[in-house]
């Protein structure tokens, strides 16, 4: 709860107060340390939990695996990958592949990502390659972008975020004839983005009170 909550001092301290841990245990703290930008204690925190012998499960990894990716160590995040299934014997799912996707794009390395998805022992599915569509666009690879957004398209044709992604890389090279036209593809479809959405709780307001700021986005 505190891990989720972002008091990751409040965690730790209940962690550490724990006479007897499990991999559960293990896995809140980890994870609450990666989501919350704390990817390299997460990191220590594995090697500690290796230490003491504690069985890591594929929760372990995907924990692990984030932390990897948004510190952009791709060889570390690359052993840990192998050791996941060579080690401890677990099969890798569909979120692990993610991550890797994931990892390889953060660091640029699009093309060396495209080749990981193409020995994937399954088909990829919509989260592996909306992984890979968010580093192109961080990158601003057009081309893989519009690769990756038809075969999103192809899954889920109703799902805008690929048009929205391709309208705005467009954009941002001025080939506004283009953006029009994946715009009219949206229009014609039904299609359109949802605004963003910020919520504030008041310290001050009654507990269960909390106000949705809505961002307009076009």
């Amino acid at each position: 709860m505190y891990a989720k909550c972002g008091h990751i001092e409040l965690a730790l301290r209940f962690f550490d107060s724990m006479t007897n841990r499990n991999v559960v245990s293990w896995n809140a703290l980890i994870t609450g340390f990666s989501q919350h930008g704390y990817e390299r204690a997460a990191l220590e925190l594995f090697g500690q939990m290796q230490k003491e012998g504690i069985q890591p499960d594929d929760y372990t990894f995907s924990g692990v695996l984030v932390s990897c990716s948004r510190l952009g160590l791709v060889e570390q995040g690359c052993q840990y990958f192998r050791v996941m299934s060579a080690e401890y014997g677990l099969k890798p799912k569909s979120e692990h592949y993610a991550c890797m996707v994931d990892l390889f794009g953060r660091a640029g390395k699009l093309y060396e990502a495209m080749e990981f998805i193409n020995i994937m022992p399954f088909e990829p599915d919509q989260l592996i390659w909306e992984a890979l569509l968010a580093s192109c666009k961080i990158h601003g690879n057009i081309e893989l972008v519009k690769f990756v957004a038809k075969k999103i398209m192809q899954m889920r044709p109703e799902d805008p975020s690929p048009y929205i992604t391709l309208s705005t890389m467009y954009a941002s090279m001025s080939m506004w004839d283009r953006k029009a036209s994946v715009q009219a593809i949206m229009k014609d479809g039904g299609m359109q983005k949802e605004p963003g959405r910020s919520w504030i709780e008041g310290q001050d307001l009654p507990e269960d009170t909390i106000y949705t700021l809505r961002v307009g986005g076009a």
